[in-house]
């Protein structure tokens, strides 16, 4: 290569470099069932519930022991404006 062309030439030989260094990786897309979804969401409702029982109780224990429970601020994607800050469990199983 011509001094002219160097840079050019640096350039390339430097973008070759990085291109050998691309990992590609396959993933297999999947098609769920419905029956697999709705298995996969009754696991979740069911850790949700249970999340939700052991957060009650341990309000109930901080108030037990006259500790302060802080308040959950809703954020923007939460809901409306006025919502309760912290749905039970009845109204997420709903």
């Amino acid at each position: 290569p011509s001094n002219l062309n160097e840079q050019e030439t640096v350039s390339t030989l430097r973008f070759g470099q990085r291109a050998k260094m691309i990992k590609n990786v396959v993933k297999v897309n999947h098609e769920r069932s419905a029956e697999e979804l709705k298995r996969i969401l009754e696991k979740k409702e069911h850790l949700l519930a249970e999340a939700l029982a052991r957060s009650g109780f341990l309000e109930a224990l901080l108030r037990e022991h006259r500790i302060a429970v802080p308040e959950v601020v809703p954020s923007a994607s939460a809901g409306a404006p006025g919502a309760p800050a912290r749905p039970g469990a009845a109204e997420l199983m709903d």
